[in-house]
């Protein structure tokens, strides 16, 4: 029994170190030489995707910016349009009379009726 754990030892021994000079020769190289390329190749997208989030940020804030102005442009017109000056050629243009005296109507009993 002794002697079959030892031949398997032997074998995983040989299997370890062929396995690792497969690895230190040209594998090795070409192995690292992927790894570069791969981070490389990675590094461009997320460069590439920042870039694209940018002009898309400052595209967006150009139009916050012009919608800023145009918020301010209908408010001016809103209170332009609300003033007593404009109002009152309005009510000019329509031909109205000015009230003299108003009359209140007073109830005369505060009695409500039930049902």
């Amino acid at each position: 029994m002794t002697c079959f754990l030892r031949l398997k030892k032997i074998k995983y021994e040989l299997r370890r170190r062929s396995f690792w000079k497969r690895i230190n020769g040209l594998n090795f190289n070409v192995i690292i030489l992927v790894l570069i390329v791969a981070a490389g190749l990675l590094y461009l997208v997320q460069i590439n995707s920042v870039a694209a989030k940018g002009f898309e940020i400052k595209d967006l804030e150009k139009r916050i910016e012009t919608l800023k102005d145009d918020n301010k442009n209908l408010e001016l017109k809103i209170a332009e349009l609300q003033s007593h000056s404009y109002l009152a050629e309005k009510i000019k243009g329509l031909n109205m009379v000015a009230v003299s005296k108003v009359d209140y109507l007073i109830p005369g009993s505060t009695a409500v009726a039930y049902k």
